[in-house]
């Protein structure tokens, strides 16, 4: 398990949030291995200007998905939490349909 700051192992220590870890180009290899062992991944808070963790959804269904969900909040609401509150229960690294409410 991780904690809000620690990094899940499936990263290799690439900080997602870490904006001049993609001076050098885009870590190809990173979503590919991302989309193969943790399509669906919670990014800890505590890396990013605001503190607050963010979900990596790396493969296409996923994000159709995640986009149609009932349960995600409108787009144009400013306040509202990034992703439903029933997936913030999830584990950091999830399995196919363990996030689907």
């Amino acid at each position: 398990m991780t904690t809000d700051h620690e990094l899940p192992a499936v990263l290799g220590g690439f900080d997602l949030a870490d904006q001049s870890r993609f001076a050098a180009g885009v870590p190809y290899g990173l979503f590919a291995r991302l989309r193969t062992e943790a399509p669906v991944l919670f990014h800890p808070g505590g890396r990013t200007a605001d503190g607050d963790g963010f979900w990596v959804l790396t493969r296409h269904a996923d994000i159709v998905a995640a986009a149609a969900s009932r349960t995600s909040p409108p787009r144009a609401a400013a306040t509202a939490p990034a992703v439903a509150p029933t997936w913030r229960t999830c584990p950091s690294v999830c399995t196919p349909g363990c996030c689907s409410p």
